[in-house]
């Protein structure tokens, strides 16, 4: 069975006439009548009963319309959902992004379901860069959005933007009661280095060279969310962090969060799979290089710190 001998019946069905259906068609009578032969033969029953003067449906004929119909409908939209799945207009889409970078991306979040409305973004909280190159290796994720290292023997990158610094200290400190923070007045303080941010505390080690400032430091396991905020409220150490932690509701009331008044930032880059072909994923990227102003042509391969 033939999606066009349904197509000639239905127009044959519903004018009841040979010629009028073949017209509406745009072919031939003899074209319309032996493909609907072809059906009823394929089917085995009469759809038409045919005289001289008029054409008439038997039941087992507004049977197959009615079928038919409904049959013609899911194949149109089906070639509908192919091909905008195809242009990666429809289709699911996984981000990994860390809570503190999510207030940086709004805009391309919000663009990009301008865009594409019919596919289904799914942004998931990955905040260190070890996570996110293991998710997409892994095809956990399509696109990543975090600070380096990128595994650029399996990815490739492209920086998006420079993310400033912020100092999350207890409230009982009194550091924090000032609106904003220069590195060297936290000379004294025990800084927290999260294992799982290499690059994140080079830099800050760095910035701390420059400015020539020595600082206790501790590493530890704890991630700035509730395990670092009770580290932080407990007096054993402050952190230096970049994105926007100021959206941390896991800080607690206990926690302020003040930024650091340097010019120093780090890189934030957009990572995907080698020789990625999705539609979708392609879409993203190209999305994300108009909002943050990307030169396409340019990619930045982010294996620092690794």
């Amino acid at each position: 069975m033939e999606l066009r001998q349904l197509q000639y019946f239905i127009a044959v069905a519903e004018a009841l006439n040979f010629r009028k259906a073949a017209e509406r068609l745009h072919i031939t009578q003899p074209s319309v009548s032996r493909k609907v032969r072809q059906l009823e033969e394929e089917l085995g029953v009469t759809l038409l009963i045919r005289d001289r003067k008029q054409v008439h449906l038997t039941d087992a004929g507004r049977l197959v319309l009615h079928k038919a119909k409904a049959l013609m409908t899911e194949a149109a939209e089906l070639a509908e959902s192919v091909n905008r799945t195809d242009k990666g207009e429809s289709g699911s889409l996984k981000v990994g992004v860390g809570i503190p970078l999510a207030q940086s991306i709004r805009g391309l979040v919000t663009e990009f379901a301008r865009q594409f409305p019919k596919v289904d973004v799914q942004y998931q909280d990955i905040v260190f860069a070890a996570m996110q190159n293991r998710a997409l290796g892994k095809g956990e994720i399509d696109i990543g959005i975090f600070w380096p290292p990128v595994d650029p023997a399996h990815l490739d990158s492209e920086r998006l933007f420079d993310e400033r610094f912020w100092v999350v200290l207890p409230k009982r400190n009194p550091l924090a009661k000032r609106r904003k923070l220069r590195l060297k007045e936290l000379a004294g303080q025990i800084l927290l280095l999260p294992n799982q941010t290499p690059a994140v505390n080079q830099k800050v080690l760095q910035m701390c060279r420059d400015t020539g400032l020595t600082l206790k430091s501790k590493r530890t396991t704890a991630v700035p969310h509730e395990a670092g905020a009770a580290l932080v409220a407990s007096g054993k150490g402050i952190y230096v962090l970049a994105g926007t932690p100021l959206k941390f509701p896991s800080f607690g009331s206990g926690i302020a969060v003040i930024p650091l008044d340097d010019p120093s930032t780090i890189e934030v880059y957009m990572a995907w799979r080698k020789k990625e072909t999705s539609a979708a994923v392609l879409n993203f990227l190209e999305t994300a290089r108009r909002v943050f102003r990307l030169a396409s042509a340019l990619p930045r391969p982010a294996d620092r710190g690794r």
